[in-house]
């Protein structure tokens, strides 16, 4: 017979989307034993982070707004935003670098590579038809 129970809940608060979500919650029931004296039982119940990973919550993802645990935890090198390792991209940049995107800074610069290639494509014709005209000494 339960004569007595307490839950505990601690949970985190998304400035994104301003809710609160669980991470942790521990119940603990006391009831009266056979024998006549107070038995007591506790479960705790852990929330995994989104990054799949059981650890104390660094943050919340910008994009998805998905818990990140303190180690898988990081932030946009473009736009400083937080990010997880599901929505970032890591990318090379042109000193070989591997910078972390986010997803709307990933997307601008490949728009950007693809304007620069495509100017490059439409450029070339003309660029060859006037390095026949005017000779360009170095």
């Amino acid at each position: 017979m339960e004569i007595r129970s307490d839950k505990k809940y601690r949970v985190v608060h998304n400035p994104w989307d301003k809710t609160e979500r669980d991470v942790e919650a521990e119940e603990i029931s006391h009831s009266l034993a056979d024998t006549g004296g107070i038995e007591s039982q506790s479960v705790i119940r852990q929330v995994a982070c989104h990054c799949g990973c059981i650890k104390p919550p660094g943050g919340f993802c910008s994009s998805c707004q998905g818990i990140i645990c303190v180690d898988c935890f990081a932030r946009c090198d473009g736009c400083s935003r937080p990010v997880g390792p599901c929505c970032d991209n890591l990318i090379q940049d042109e000193n070989l670098r591997t910078i972390r995107l986010c997803k709307e800074c990933s997307n601008t610069l490949k728009r950007r590579n693809a304007s620069k290639s495509f100017l490059r494509l439409i450029s070339h014709p003309f660029v060859l038809l006037i390095s026949l005209f005017i000779q360009i000494e170095e």
